[in-house]
């Protein structure tokens, strides 16, 4: 019995040993696993560039995005023999007639961030009269092959301008209704016929649409 007694007094006595021992191991083991760790942050903005595109006639009316809006294109020095600006009805709208002349200018204004490439479109309205208008590009020489009367053409005239942020450019086109063409015999009874038809009509109204279109330039290496 003193023996069993004395085998169970070291069991006892060894347990705390055994289970101090343990922790020991059980730290180094997971001081083994350990490693380094870093967290950093950061943080970066960057802006959206604005695009900031206006267009306005010589009067300073701007095109607008929707719609259409009244300009400006048919102002013309005061000429003698033709009624100009003096409309009974007070619409404002000026008066051609054969040997009127004038021009217009449009404005394209960029405002933007990026560069911008600026092309013009010119249409007539369907309900035209079949006025003999040409048209020129102003920069071009004042040659009879210049002036064209197919608005495709004078598109091409004015062609495509890198408008640069921040910088503006100006278009004149030039326009007029010849007063005598010996290259067309039947020329003073179709302008005859638009006036009288005119007169029934309490004026007959031709209506040109421009159209403005700018582009973002791609942008590339310097």
């Amino acid at each position: 019995m003193t023996a069993t007694k004395t085998r169970r007094r070291g069991v006892f006595l060894a347990l705390p040993i055994l289970v101090l021992l343990f922790l020991i191991s059980t730290s180094m083991l997971s001081g083994t696993f350990a490693k380094y760790t870093s967290e950093f942050a950061g943080q970066d903005t960057v802006l959206v560039a604005k695009w900031d595109i206006t267009a306005q006639d010589a009067d300073g009316t701007g095109l607008v995005t929707s719609g259409t809006k009244d300009l400006n294109l048919w102002k013309y020095t005061d000429l003698s023999h033709v009624r100009n600006n003096e409309q009974p009805d007070d619409s404002g709208n000026y008066i051609i007639a054969p040997g009127v002349s004038g021009s217009f200018a449009i404005t394209v204004t960029n405002n933007s961030d990026v560069d911008a490439n600026i092309s013009y479109e010119f249409k007539g309205d369907p309900s035209n009269p079949p006025v003999p208008l040409l048209f020129k590009f102003k920069d071009l020489p004042d040659v009879p092959e210049n002036w064209v009367s197919d608005f495709g053409a004078l598109a091409a005239q004015l062609g495509t301008t890198m408008v640069a942020m921040d910088g503006n450019d100006t278009k004149e086109v030039e326009w007029k209704w010849v007063f005598e063409d010996s290259s067309d015999p039947d020329r003073d009874k179709n302008d005859t016929s638009l006036g009288t038809q005119s007169a029934l009509d309490d004026r007959s109204a031709y209506i040109l649409n421009l159209t403005v279109k700018a582009v973002q330039v791609t942008p590339g290496t310097p």
